[in-house]
């Protein structure tokens, strides 16, 4: 289990990848990173997969992003944290408000895992 110390340290790099952009969250992966996302269709694989998902958000929106909390998780190393992000679209003024959890498992201070979970109605009825 971590550390009180070590989940703030997460916690804070956890925001500031996501605000950084998808190179940032990409190399913050381990190379065998899995990402399960409500907004993909299926799980994707390996570092380079993830890069690609996030390009894809990050062409089309400005996310402001925010750790709300932080909890370890108790037999694996990782943690769950909840957040909080504010989307606008690039080419337009659509704004989108989003709140989920996500879960993440850590494998020799990197990622290896990522489960996603929020409501993506809001995104859906802003495209």
């Amino acid at each position: 289990m971590m550390s009180p110390v070590e989940l703030s340290e997460w916690a804070a790099r956890y925001q500031a990848m996501w605000n950084a952009g998808a190179e940032a969250v990409a190399g913050s992966c381990t190379g065998g990173v899995t990402y399960r996302d409500a907004d993909c269709p299926e799980e994707v694989a390996g570092r380079d997969a993830v890069r690609k998902v996030c390009d894809t958000l990050f062409a089309s929106w400005h996310m402001t992003y925010e750790v709300d909390y932080v909890l370890a998780l108790r037999d694996v190393p990782g943690f769950l944290v909840g957040w909080k992000a504010v989307m606008r679209r690039k080419n337009g003024d659509v704004s989108v408000e989003l709140s989920g959890v996500d879960v993440v498992y850590v494998e020799q201070m990197a990622i290896a895992r990522v489960e996603s979970h929020y409501d993506r109605s809001p995104l859906a009825l802003a495209a």
